[in-house]
């Protein structure tokens, strides 16, 4: 492994001040895309709190009552499993997938 970083820093200390710059311009590049998508992965979790998500009271209770917290949960459930919950119907069936599919989510068959 040392010899692989002393290969490698030789090969750095032979490039010129507009290939580094290059160089560290592309590194710069490549860390600020994975902030990125770090952040928008943890913007669409906090954003699939149930509580940060558009549904009617009714909907927003059935979903406290049975200890979900985020929207993802529920791609483990089928909609028998949803229907079952005290106080779910079909009116609340749809809009729970209505809600899902704004985040490329479904329940499972």
């Amino acid at each position: 492994m040392a010899t692989n970083s002393t290969d490698f820093l030789a090969k750095i200390k032979k490039l010129s001040d507009t290939e580094l710059r290059s160089l560290k311009t592309e590194i710069d590049k490549e860390l600020t895309d994975r902030e990125n998508k770090i952040k928008q992965a943890e913007r669409k979790q906090r954003d699939m709190e149930i509580s940060n998500v558009d549904l009617s009271v009714r909907l927003y209770n059935i979903l406290l009552d049975a200890r979900i917290k985020h929207l993802s949960e529920l791609q483990q459930w089928s909609k028998k499993d949803f229907l079952a919950l005290k106080n779910a119907g079909a009116k609340s069936l749809k809009e729970l997938e209505q809600a899902m599919k704004s985040y490329d989510i479904t329940l499972k068959n």
